[in-house]
């Protein structure tokens, strides 16, 4: 039983670890793209500065 629930943690443990790197790089890549449209809107279209 006990090597059930050690391996079950190790799952979950797995699983969290998995999510977090997912979602820091989803962040990253969000910040980034928005950060860029934002910068073209800037330099291409005048009434949006």
């Amino acid at each position: 039983m006990s090597n059930t629930r050690s391996r079950q943690r190790e799952d979950v443990d797995r699983a969290y670890d998995i999510q977090t790197r997912a979602g820091i790089e989803g962040a990253v890549r969000g910040t980034g793209v928005g950060t860029g449209l934002a910068m073209i809107a800037h330099f291409s279209w005048p009434w949006f500065r």
